[in-house]
This record gives structure tokens, C-alpha cells and sequence, in this order.
């Protein structure tokens, strides 16, 4: 058991929670959704994040404002860090991001069972296992029975994100 705990703890180090050093001067302004915020820079200019390695529910999937709120909590008018790890589409800056005392948003954001690891783009080991965990605690979205991805959701209703 103990080296169950050992491999978690490595796993975790290896992850998210080795925060970055620059500065807090980044600001979150607006919540677009649970995995898109929008970041006002200390130039004044503002530029879309979403968070890397997640999915959450659209707004109008079930636990879609829920989770919109929860990224509200953790994030809204406070300064954030961010590791940019590509661009998308749409131009956003995709992101692992951290708020002051070095909390990984994204992490959390799964613990919570308000997004999944969107394994697609992300092969984290570590974050597989929040996802597992959450699951088998039915926390969040997780305690339906069988939620619907928000990418099937998505194709299914034509909706792009």
C-alpha cells in the first residue's frame, strides 16, 4: 500500500505541481466556462486561456454552469500563472494554470468532478487517476450514472467550443 501512495506522490511532483516563477501580474477577468477564462495581462491586454489536458460540460450541458462556477471560485479577479502548452483553433492560449499559493486550476477542476481528462491531448498519468478517483467518489458530474462528454456532446449538437 505504501508504495501505491509513493507512486501517487511521484506522480503528482512529475504533474502540475511544480508551479512557474513569473509573476502574479496576470489578472482573470472574465469565465467564459468551466475550462476558458479570459486573462488581463499587465501590458492591459487580454488574451483567452483554456485550461489544458480538460474538458468540461458546455454551459448548457448538465453541470456546465456548475462548472463555470467552480473555475469562478478558484480563479475570477485573482492573478494567475500559466504554463502555455499550445494554441488552438480559435487562437486561444491553452494552458496549465496556478493561482497564487500554487494550486494546479486544472487539477482541481478534475478532483472536483467537474471536468474530464481530455486524454486526447494529454497523457498524465496522474491526472488519470483524479479522474478515477472522482469517479468512484461520484463527486461532480460523476454522480450520474454515464455523463456525456462534452466533445460527443458537442458533435452531437453541432456546438463548437
Amino acid at each position: 500500500m505504501k508504495t501505491i501512495y509513493l507512486f501517487l506522490f511521484l506522480l503528482s511532483v512529475l504533474s502540475c505541481s511544480n508551479a512557474p516563477n513569473n509573476e502574479l501580474t496576470n489578472k482573470v477577468v472574465g469565465i467564459s466556462d468551466g475550462d476558458t477564462f479570459t486573462l488581463l495581462t499587465s501590458e492591459n491586454d487580454q488574451i483567452k486561456i483554456r485550461l489544458f489536458g480538460i474538458d468540461c460540460p458546455e454551459k448548457s450541458q448538465d453541470f456546465g454552469e456548475v462548472a463555470k462556477q467552480k473555475l469562478s471560485e478558484l480563479i475570477y479577479k485573482k492573478p494567475v500563472r500559466f504554463i502555455t502548452k499550445d494554441k488552438d483553433r480559435y487562437g486561444r492560449i491553452v494552458a496549465i494554470v496556478y493561482t497564487a499559493n500554487g494550486m494546479c486550476v486544472n487539477e482541481e477542476m478534475i478532483k472536483s468532478g467537474l471536468a474530464w481528462h481530455y486524454k486526447i491531448f494529454d497523457k498524465n498519468p496522474y491526472w488519470d487517476v483524479l479522474e478515477i478517483a472522482a469517479r468512484k467518489e461520484k463527486v461532480g458530474l460523476w454522480v450520474d450514472q454515464n455523463p456525456t462528454p462534452p466533445w460527443l456532446w458537442r458533435k452531437e449538437n453541432r456546438v463548437y467550443h
